[in-house]
C-alpha cells in the first residue's frame, strides 16, 4: 500500500489532544509497541509486537516492510504488512540480523481519513505522526491537503519536523 506521512516533535500532548477533539477526531486506541528492526538493504523491516493499554501480555504482532525517503516534508511510503505466517513465507525462518529494538506508547486518533499517532518513544521523546493511505478515493494530492490541514491545527503543540524514522 502507498501512504503519505509526516512526523514532528510533540511539545504539548494535552494541547494536541484538545485540538484533535476540536477537529472532531476520535481516539481509537492506546497501544504499546515493541518494534524489532532488522538490517535489510535499501528498506526497513520490523516486527511489531502490540500490547493493549492495561494489558500485561501481547495482543498481537505484525511485520512491516517499507521504503520511505528521509525528508522533513510529507512523504510517500510504500508499505507491506504481513502476519506471522506470511512473514515466515516471505522472509524465511532465518531472519535478518537484528539492528535495534524500540519501545513506544502510541495513542491513535482518527480525523476523517487521517490517522494521527501521538507517540512516546522510550529514550527519544514525544512525537506526532500523521498518515493517510492513498487510494482511488484518496489521491496523493488529497492526502497532502488533509494532512496539511491537521498540521496547521496542531502547529501550536508541535516542535520541529522529523525527517527520519525513530530507528535513525
Amino acid at each position: 500500500m502507498q501512504m503519505v506521512d509526516f512526523k514532528a516533535e510533540l511539545r504539548d500532548c494535552s494541547l494536541a489532544e484538545d485540538a484533535l477533539r476540536l477537529a472532531g477526531a476520535e481516539r481509537v486506541a492506546s497501544v504499546r509497541h515493541t518494534d524489532t528492526h532488522f538490517r535489510v538493504p535499501d528498506a526497513h523491516l520490523l516486527r511489531r509486537i502490540l500490547t493493549a493499554e492495561g494489558s500485561a501480555t501481547a495482543t498481537g504482532s505484525e511485520w512491516l516492510f517499507y521504503t520511505r525517503p528521509n525528508r522533513v516534508t510529507p512523504r510517500i511510503s510504500m508499505v507491506c504488512v504481513y502476519n506471522e505466517a506470511a512473514a515466515a513465507d516471505r522472509f524465511g525462518a532465518a531472519r535478518p540480523p537484528v539492528w535495534l529494538i524500540l519501545e513506544k506508547e502510541r495513542t491513535t486518533w482518527v480525523a476523517g481519513d487521517v490517522r494521527v499517532h501521538l507517540d512516546d518513544v522510550t529514550g527519544l521523546g514525544r512525537f506526532v505522526e500523521f498518515e493517510m493511505r492513498v487510494s482511488p478515493r484518496r489521491n496523493v494530492a488529497r492526502c497532502h491537503r488533509d494532512i496539511g490541514q491537521l498540521r496547521k491545527l496542531l502547529r501550536p503543540a508541535m516542535g520541529e519536523a522529523i525527517g527520519c524514522g525513530y530507528r535513525d
